[in-house]
């Protein structure tokens, strides 16, 4: 069998040469007994086996074909030089149904393209197929495997990269399309595993990397890159990738291009003959068929698909079946399955009034939307004959639309993508097109938006079940101009962008340019309240511009006072108060003085204002929580413990009385801020007592108890805010530690250091480094004080101190390859005095090198110099040990809890705190 030659062909030609009359009569009279009287006239004057083949292939798929052919010539046990022609063909097709990972499929008319790349791939590393959706690149790609496969020893490895947008899911894919197992790590760990796995591959071997267009979307110069580098590895190894976009350009790889086509007239008539059998179809019919689906091969199989089974198979001759009306109302609305991505090929062969009803659709995006969403878009009835549901057939059979699944008893959804030829339409048309989605929107929205918190889980499932559409909503805010978003509207779909759509840098751009729009079409309210949402944002980052925020707040406040409705101005005017409060309160937190009437003046107009506004028909009881917390924090500040534990009960009862179900995030903070509260009082009752009272023991396990209910409720935390996790398990380590509870405290303190640990995976940001290398120093002081707890030189003693020096060796390490040099001094002066107590307990033969380190780390004098090293060593009793330091917490805002951001730290004691 001759490299890259079709099993068909290779059965024709082998046959041909094989078979006498009587086998070819038998081969007949088998086929016409399994086809049935439909095939068994038109097969009687073959003559040849390849007569017989080609009569099938002319009318089948080529799967199909070799099915029959398998079983034909199974029952005949047909041999050829001691090879089973069954077997040969059963081999043959195993091959191929492991590389398309699917059966059924065809590549016809695509010959002389699949010698063409047969050529480049022998000449190069690799080549990349592109084109639209629908014209059968992962089954081009997938032939070409199956015939590399069999029967030369090539190995072919598939590796599927449809909705993969990192090159870290590439690598991933590639060893486990070799080995079949996960491995985890970074990008460089999992690239260096890779290229040596390439290199050990001893065969020559094809790699089809699938659907790489999101992948390229997502990272163009780093994947151009990777290839590169994956090409150069073993140049056994040749790579095929498929890709609805064109983006092998440059000299960072050696991969050509080809570009698949829809099908010629002949292919595409042929192919369409196959799909339909046995019902026979006429020129003019066919021309018609392949008008409505373009030479693209998947339409054309939907198509004959559709109309085979639609029509009578005893009578497949019957005109009637085949008249425009039929095709019209029962085969063409059909064919719409599958035909995402055949949109702007098709868009130029449409009718110009379909192509102005598909520009003013073409805002939407890739959506899901169904008939009565179109009759809000282009404002037409639902039914009749110019409907909204029959032009979603049309467009469905042209390929601009495409069927989703249904639920029973719902309208049929549709999908469409963008087509960027809107000046089909004028601008007003498109403007009111966009205004009568935006209102369709809101009358969905209507239902969830009273419940958003009253039933938290409940919005935010919804709005995760409906990311796309939020996603496009945001896309189509800013042209808005006519549409006036209530408060809740905004909150709504402020909650929406913050939950499922956007990060936190993509967010603040967004709410800054709807801001924007806004301010220019004179819609000062929303103006208003997207600049305060930003703000908001800026105020939860991770180092935020005291003076800018000033600047952004005076702003917004000159925009709220030129509002002429009342109401609106005391909305904004209370959101504004609550900003400015946390803000000043963010800005003198370092400062010896704190100006607490000021800041609490602030948060209490808020409460004003938000009381003055509440209705039972409109409710404020989550701002008011949020500012019975703010009002908690600025107490607890000023170390009036008693005053910011009435404000924390008061913000956790006021939202468990208001939410259905008490589910909801701010309840963990305001939670957990009672704790903090309890843990200081127990902290200050224990410096008086100098030991722990039952005064004191009280206090401890409420902490406690508010400690594990909070965090009860994060069981299901999302990735965002996995570091707040991480500091609350910090925060009840420190209680375990109290508490004596060594165990405890430990598994709180290891938990801790995988999910920095995992953070650090996915940012390598300075403050993820400083949060893993905190956790690490309390950790081994945790070990260092259970140490306290044995007879010293026993061996648990020596378990403990033997520990704590192996999780100070580890920070020595991290800090001499550059790692903690921005840590805050009391923490890094409380590391130096722990690990020299620590060291003292060792009679290490190089105890000068520990005491070196300490000495430069504490002048900030580090150098690379290699790590002490640990040696055999012996335990000796603590001579003099550092006196644990008082603890001190700092309460959270909610806003930066629920926003899941980086969290600013206060060097005010070792452990760490929340802002």
């Amino acid at each position: 069998m001759e490299i890259g030659m079709s099993t068909l062909e290779y059965l024709k030609k082998t046959l041909d040469d094989e078979m006498g009359p009587d086998d070819v009569a038998q081969m007949l009279g088998l086929m016409q007994s399994k086809l049935g009287k439909a095939y068994a006239k038109m097969l009687a004057d073959s003559k040849l086996p390849s007569e017989l083949l080609g009569f099938l292939e002319n009318n089948k798929p080529e799967d199909e074909v070799l099915s029959i052919a398998f079983h034909v010539l199974k029952t005949m046990n047909y041999h050829v030089e001691d090879k089973n022609i069954a077997e040969y063909i059963a081999s043959c097709q195993s091959t191929r149904t492991k590389c398309h990972g699917r059966p059924g499929v065809s590549v016809l008319g695509r010959e002389e393209d699949i010698a063409h790349v047969l050529a480049l791939l022998q000449d190069n590393r690799g080549v990349l197929i592109y084109g639209p959706g629908g014209f059968g690149k992962t089954t081009f790609a997938n032939e070409l495997c199956a015939r590399l496969a069999y029967p030369i020893n090539v190995d072919t490895f598939v590796v599927e990269m449809r909705q993969s947008k990192s090159i870290i899911d590439l690598y991933k894919g590639i060893l486990e399309s070799i080995h079949n197992i996960a491995f985890d790590g970074d990008a460089m760990e999992l690239q260096n595993e890779v290229l040596f796995r390439l290199k050990q591959l001893k065969n020559e071997s094809f790699f089809h990397l699938d659907n790489m267009e999101h992948l390229y979307e997502a990272m163009p110069n780093e994947l151009r890159e990777v290839l590169g580098r994956l090409e150069e590895v073993n140049h056994k190894v040749k790579w095929i990738a498929t890709s609805r976009e064109m983006f092998v350009v440059g000299g960072a790889t050696k991969m050509k291009e080809f570009e698949l086509k829809a099908l010629n007239n002949n292919a595409a008539a042929k192919l369409l003959t196959q799909c339909c059998g046995p019902v026979r179809l006429n020129e003019e019919i066919i021309q018609c068929l392949l008008k409505k689906c373009s030479n693209i091969p998947l339409a054309i199989v939907l198509m004959g698909n559709t109309l085979s089974n639609f029509c009578d198979s005893s009578d497949p001759e019957s005109e009637w079946q085949l008249k425009s009306s039929f095709l019209e109302h029962y085969v063409f609305p059909s064919v719409a399955q599958g035909m995402y991505g055949c949109l702007q090929y098709a868009f130029d062969r449409i009718d110009p009034s379909d192509q102005t009803m598909v520009a003013k659709l073409s805002f939407l995006g890739t959506v899901t939307f169904d008939v009565e969403c179109v009759s809000y878009i282009l404002d037409i009835p639902m039914n009749g004959q110019n409907g909204a549901l029959m032009l979603m057939m049309s467009l469905t059979t042209k390929h601009i639309v495409q069927r989703a699944s249904t639920k029973y008893g719902q309208h049929p959804s549709m999908r469409t993508q963008y087509i960027s030829q809107s000046e089909c339409v004028s601008t007003e048309e498109l403007s009111e097109a966009i205004q009568r989605f935006f209102s369709y929107v809101l009358s969905k929205v209507e239902p969830l938006k009273a419940f958003q918190d009253l039933d938290y889980a409940k919005v935010c499932n919804a709005i995760q079940q409906n990311r796309d559409t939020f996603y496009l909503v945001s896309k189509v805010f800013a042209e808005i101009d006519t549409v006036a978003l209530t408060e809740s509207v905004n909150n709504f779909f402020g909650k929406a962008f913050e939950t499922s759509v956007y990060s936190f840098a993509e967010r603040q751009s967004l709410f800054d340019r709807i801001a924007d729009s806004c301010e220019q079409k004179n819609n000062l309210y929303s103006c208003c309240f997207w600049k305060l949402e930003k703000i908001n944002g800026l105020m939860t980052s991770k180092d935020p511009d005291d003076n800018h925020l000033a600047a952004e707040l005076d702003h917004v406040e000159s925009f709220v006072k030129t509002i002429p409705d009342h109401t609106a101005k005391l909305q904004l005017s209370a959101k504004l108060f609550y900003l400015r409060g946390r803000a000043l309160r963010k800005r003198q937190l370092p400062d010896t003085q704190y100006n607490k009437s000021e800041v609490l003046c602030n948060f209490e107009k808020s409460v004003d204002l938000y009381t003055q506004l509440s209705s039972p028909d409109n409710s404020y009881e989550i701002e008011l929580s949020l500012n019975f917390n703010a009002i908690g924090n600025v107490y607890f500040d000023l170390k009036d413990v008693d005053n910011a534990y009435k404000m924390h009960a008061k913000a956790a009862k006021t939202i468990r009385e208001y939410t259905q179900n008490g589910m909801h995030p701010n309840l963990t903070v305001y939670e957990f801020n009672m704790g903090t509260v309890a843990l200081q009082k127990a902290e200050y009752l224990l410096g008086q007592n100098k030991e722990i009272s039952g005064e004191a023991m009280t206090y401890y396990l409420e902490a406690l108890e508010c400690f594990n209910f909070s965090m009860s409720l994060d069981k299901n935390i999302g990735k965002d805010r996995v570091q707040l996790y991480g500091d609350k398990l910090s925060y009840r380590a420190k209680l375990y530690e109290r508490l004596s509870k060594f165990d405890d405290a430990l598994r709180d303190r290891d938990e801790a250091l995988t999910l920095y640990r995992f953070l650090s995976e996915n940012d390598k940001s300075n403050n993820i480094k400083e949060c893993f290398l905190e956790a690490l120093i309390k950790k081994g002081g945790t070990h260092l004080k259970h140490s306290k707890t044995f007879k010293r030189g026993n061996d648990d003693f020596k378990a403990a101190v033997y520990a704590a020096m192996q999780c100070f060796r580890e920070v020595e390490e991290i800090v001499r390859d550059g790692g903690g040099r921005k840590l805050k001094e009391e923490l890094k002066m409380d590391f130096i005095a722990k690990y020299r107590s620590t060291a003292q307990l060792y009679k290490s033969s190089s105890p000068n090198e520990i005491e070196a380190f300490c000495m430069r780390y504490e002048a900030n004098e580090m150098s690379d110099s290699d790590s002490s090293t640990e040696t055999e060593s012996s335990l000796e009793e603590i001579t003099a040990t550092s006196p644990s330091p008082s603890l001190h917490f700092e309460n959270m805002d909610t806003d930066d809890c629920v926003q899941g951001l980086n969290k600013r730290r206060r060097s005010s004691s070792g452990e760490s705190d929340f802002m």
